[in-house]
């Protein structure tokens, strides 16, 4: 699994208006549950069914769980 590729892929198949990688926003998104810190290299916010559809051909595509 490539995150690079996976990352590049999104932003050539969502409007960028899904796409968040604003480093205060990641941080804000970057706990868990168990307050384990992670900071996401890209947040995905999709508008619709197609979107989310998008996201889980690509998740596949590149292993992403």
């Amino acid at each position: 699994m490539n995150i690079d590729d996976a990352n590049r892929s999104l932003q050539s198949r969502l409007p960028s208006d899904c796409l968040i990688n604003d480093r205060a926003e990641l941080e804000a998104v970057s706990l868990d549950a168990l307050k384990i810190a992670r900071l996401p290299s890209l947040l995905i916010r999709p508008r619709d069914e197609e979107d989310v559809a998008t996201v889980l051909q690509l998740a596949n595509e590149f292993k992403v769980p």
